[in-house]
């Protein structure tokens, strides 16, 4: 396990310690809030190591209040599950990135505010129908 829940006996209240290219991170906060039990620690940690595994990791979204990029995820994800997909769902998905959904978000919201819920945003809550979603 990637990360481990700390508690600072001062304060009262818990951490999570991260290792991240050679450099230590103390994580203070979930959902903006200082940590105070142990199971909201184990809820940050489960996050962060879902982003490790997924290639979604980027230390920023747990130490500071910065948004999220989500444009690179989408076509990251697409060129992640290009294998699996038939040429001409691979073509309309790629259009529906490119064409619809870039667009949105350079319009509405270029940056998605991830560190906010303190977990990765569903395709559902990006209003992305679930067929693209799973990648069927």
């Amino acid at each position: 396990m990637k990360g481990s829940i700390c508690y600072h006996k001062q304060r009262k209240y818990y951490y999570v310690s991260w290792l991240h290219k050679g450099k230590r991170y103390k994580i203070y906060r979930y959902n903006g809030e200082k940590i105070y039990h142990p199971d909201i620690a184990k809820k940050l940690v489960c996050a962060m190591q879902w982003d490790v595994e997924h290639g979604f990791f980027r230390i920023e979204k747990y130490t500071k209040e910065t948004p999220t990029d989500v444009m690179p995820y989408m076509k990251k994800w697409l060129g992640a599950e290009k294998a699996n997909l038939s040429p001409a769902t691979y073509k309309d998905y790629l259009n529906s990135i490119t064409n619809h959904l870039v667009p949105w978000f350079k319009v509405h919201c270029t940056r998605c505010n991830c560190t906010k819920s303190g977990t990765t945003p569903s395709a559902s809550s990006w209003g992305i129908s679930s067929a693209l979603a799973k990648g069927s």
